[in-house]
């Protein structure tokens, strides 16, 4: 649901603005098409690739596992084996280099996601995180993964891989790695005050994904006109609190399911 209306009201919104400042934002219908489809339309809202690659992964592994066999999950990791084959040779690459700009990226993104559905199988299926979480070694697996994190931001090192920019093991490394260090913090342990701003700060993380990209391009649109320039920092966090200002506004609807675009 939040992956078409998040889509459409982005298209809407840019496509009114379009028309009160007098300026060439997007490609029409086409726009909308893609963007409907797809989730990725230049200047619409392009991050909600990740949400369609999602939607498509999840199928298949709905249907791979229908059967509830071992044989589902061979071919599960048979996939993602072959996903990272076809990164590391660039066959991925080219398969979909030639397409338009709307196309090419999530198609490409379904190999270089492949791995991570299966990882996060594997996690969930053998359980864990929680056998790292209520173990004894809690502190030592903690302490590995970010350790392992920092290592591999600093020195980390890959053969070069010709992709749509999540291909290769080392981002995948430095994922998991960097999820498993975050996932066992003792977020008890935090003075109240800390943990209190971190809830209101993760409340409507779904809703400033959704939002960010057009907030952004609307700014940026804005600051143009104006002729003003901004910190790129300080725009970043700018883009935050106004996605957050929204999303709360939207979180405050009547309806439980305009509440669930954004919480």
């Amino acid at each position: 649901m939040a992956f078409f209306c998040v889509g459409g009201i982005s298209w809407l919104t840019l496509y009114i603005a379009e028309r009160i400042l007098g300026v060439d934002i997007i490609d029409g219908i086409r726009a909308l098409f893609w963007q409907l489809v797809i989730g990725h339309a230049y200047h619409v809202n392009a991050p909600l690739w990740y949400m369609a690659v999602l939607i498509w992964i999840t199928v298949l592994f709905y249907v791979l596992f229908l059967s509830d066999s071992k044989g589902s999950i061979y071919i599960v990791h048979v996939l993602s084996f072959v996903a990272l084959i076809m990164q590391y040779t660039g066959f991925n690459y080219s398969l979909f280099k030639d397409f338009p700009f709307e196309v090419k990226f999530p198609l490409g993104r379904i190999a270089e996601m492949m791995p991570y559905a299966t990882i996060g199988y594997d996690f969930s299926r053998f359980d864990l995180l929680e056998r790292m979480r209520t173990t004894s070694r809690r502190k030592w697996y903690m302490w590995t993964a970010l350790i392992m994190t920092i290592v591999l931001l600093c020195l980390g090192k890959e053969p070069k891989t010709f992709g749509y920019g999540y291909a290769g093991l080392f981002r995948i490394c430095v994922s998991i790695c960097f999820f498993v260090c975050f996932f066992l913090l003792n977020f008890d342990a935090f003075p109240y005050v800390i943990k209190r701003t971190l809830i209101v700060i993760e409340k409507h993380t779904l809703g400033i994904y959704c939002l960010h990209y057009i907030v952004g391009n609307t700014a940026q649109m804005i600051l143009s006109l104006v002729h003003i320039s901004i910190n790129p920092m300080a725009y970043c966090v700018l883009i935050y609190i106004v996605c957050y200002i929204i999303a709360t506004m939207i979180s405050k609807a009547p309806s439980k399911y305009i509440q669930q675009l954004v919480d």
